[in-house]
């Protein structure tokens, strides 16, 4: 509605779409590397969480 008031045309709404989410995408992934290198004296504490068979077969009922 903005480039319709200002009689702009069509591609700079599409143009400011673009760089909003290009720069959303990017900071995310800032953000996603940030919290690694943050949290990876918690992550090296934390055991990891491995479901074998035989827990799998008794979670499956509850799933479905």
């Amino acid at each position: 509605m903005a480039s319709y008031a200002l009689n702009a045309p069509p591609s700079v709404p599409l143009k400011y779409i673009l760089l909003f989410g290009t720069g959303a995408l990017i900071m995310r992934g800032a953000g996603c590397t940030i919290n690694d290198l943050w949290d990876q004296n918690l992550d090296n504490a934390v055991g990891t969480w491995v479901i074998g068979p035989s827990r799998l077969s008794s979670v499956l009922p509850f799933l479905l």
